[in-house]
Order: C-alpha cells, then sequence, then structure tokens
C-alpha cells in the first residue's frame, strides 16, 4: 500500500508541473520579430507637406504590438524628418529612407520620395 501511495503522489506531483507549466508562455514569443512601415497614400511627399506613415509590429507569436513601436528615423532629415508617430514631413526635393523601431527591433528603410512644390521630381 505504502508503494502504491507513493507512486500515486510522484504521479500527482509531476502532473501538477506539467499542468502549471501550461499557463506559462516562453517570454521569447512576447518580443518583436517583426517591424514593418506602410502608407495608405503612397510613399511621396511635397516640399513643405506631410504624409502620415503607420508602422506594424508583431511578436513571435503572431500578436500586433503596434503600441511598442516608439522611435521613428529618417536616414537624411535634410531631405524629409519623420516624428514619433511617423508623420513624415518633406523638406527638401530628394529620398530618404524612413524607419520603424520597436523594441530596438528596426524596419526595412522605406523610401519616401520628396518632391517640389509642382509634384516634379529631381
Amino acid at each position: 500500500m505504502l508503494k502504491k501511495t507513493f507512486m500515486l503522489s510522484i504521479g500527482a506531483v509531476a502532473l501538477a508541473a506539467v499542468m502549471g507549466c501550461a499557463d506559462e508562455v516562453d517570454p521569447m514569443f512576447n518580443e518583436v520579430a517583426q517591424v514593418t512601415v506602410f502608407s495608405a497614400s503612397g510613399y511621396t511627399v511635397r516640399v513643405g507637406a506631410t504624409l502620415q506613415l503607420e508602422g506594424r509590429a508583431v511578436t513571435w507569436a503572431g500578436d500586433r504590438v503596434d503600441e511598442r513601436i516608439t522611435q521613428w528615423e529618417s536616414s537624411d532629415p535634410s531631405k524629409a524628418t519623420v516624428s514619433n508617430s511617423g508623420l513624415v514631413t518633406g523638406v527638401a526635393v530628394g529620398s530618404t529612407d524612413i524607419t520603424a523601431i520597436a523594441d530596438g527591433v528596426r524596419s526595412r528603410g522605406d523610401l519616401v520620395n520628396v518632391t517640389a512644390g509642382d509634384g516634379t521630381t529631381q
């Protein structure tokens, strides 16, 4: 009888350990896996005008965590600047790559063209 009780106790402890782990999520799955940038109106802005870009951040588990995008960068602020909300302002004719960053993960640079006031590019 003692042997059966001992075996049942070991089994119960093992089952409890496994069940306890079922509720835990590997922290890696909550990390940002990919950041992308998109625009509903294209990637061209005139000098002095603005263009709203949007960012999408996705975890390894596939959950969207766009609110974790905390930084935006322009590769050439002399052509266009970008605010922390993704609002691009055309500064001078040319082009620049715009990047969104979430938890240190960077999007690929998305090329934004800046045109003159009449819409021509140089």
